[in-house]
């Protein structure tokens, strides 16, 4: 027994570690039995009880369980990489390795004057954990190899949570990307247009949503115009989004100006602009 009555615990880490929600829900079981057990072992972090590798069937014995299943959970979750083993075969938990490390060098630091001096230990300046050996320094700060029970650390003290095992033990990002993915391409719209409409917007530092499309669809109806001349229109003007009122001087695109007939694209894009220059050549 290590004298250890708690343990950090992130839930949250538990829950988003991909390799670990890989496996089978009775593996996670028997995985979160040997975290309890390799805590309360000499070393920590290692799956031993009284100096002994812990067996299947001590496992299964220790856990309730039946020997084959717990066999079939560990091969799964050995499989997976959600633990290493050590040249002995010895399998231990490299999260849980690492964190028995730094609490040893922030205990260090804290007997030699680290904290009063402004030095405090990061994760970083704890040594790389050779996943052959797994090797824990016993060495306290007065030199004796007793492991006193481990206290809370104050707020201040602590590092943001990583997660609870991962392939290489690394640390995943926490972060989110926002979701920046455009809304689908709607029918009336061609495939070019659409593409070059989404573009436009990137570059206006606008991220293009089903709202906004809506609201564009909403103002092309109230100005008559179809919805792929609205977006063509936005990016010829530059325009992020497309109001009626922006275009209420102008033709309808494809419709001649007083006949109300079919015109030419060319036709329509001509007058269009040369409504435009008259309009700046007013202002």
């Amino acid at each position: 027994m290590t004298g250890r009555p708690w343990m950090k615990w992130y839930p949250g880490d538990w829950r988003a570690d991909p390799l670990l929600r890989a496996c089978a829900p009775i593996s996670r079981y028997v995985w979160m039995e040997m975290i309890g057990l390799m805590h309360e072992a000499e070393p920590y972090g290692h799956l031993v009880l009284a100096g002994r590798t812990v067996d299947y069937s001590t496992l299964a014995a220790l856990i309730g369980m039946d020997v084959g299943e717990v066999k079939r959970a560990v091969k799964e979750l050995e499989a997976y990489r959600v633990f290493s083993r050590t040249d002995k075969g010895v399998i231990y938990s490299r999260r849980m390795v690492r964190g028995e490390n730094l609490s040893q060098k922030r205990a260090e630091s804290g007997a030699k004057g680290g904290r009063n001096s402004g030095r405090w230990i990061k994760p970083s300046d704890v040594e790389n954990i050779d996943e052959k050996s797994a090797s824990i320094s016993k060495k306290s700060a007065n030199g004796s190899a007793k492991n006193q029970p481990q206290k809370p650390e104050a707020r201040y003290q602590k590092e943001p949570p990583t997660p609870f095992e991962g392939d290489d033990g690394q640390k995943q990002d926490r972060r989110r990307k926002r979701n920046d993915a455009p809304p689908a391409k709607p029918e009336a719209v061609c495939d070019q247009v659409w593409r070059d409409f989404v573009a436009h917007r990137k570059t206006k530092r606008g991220n293009l949503t089903e709202t906004a499309m809506d609201g564009i669809a909403r103002e092309a109806t109230v100005a008559g115009w179809p919805l792929e001349s609205a977006l063509r229109e936005a990016i010829m003007r530059g325009w992020q989004g497309f109001k009626a009122e922006w275009v209420k001087d102008q033709p309808v695109p494809g419709m001649a100006v007083k006949t109300g007939e079919p015109a030419t694209s060319t036709d329509a894009f001509v007058r269009r602009m040369e409504a435009f220059n008259a309009r700046k050549a007013v202002a």
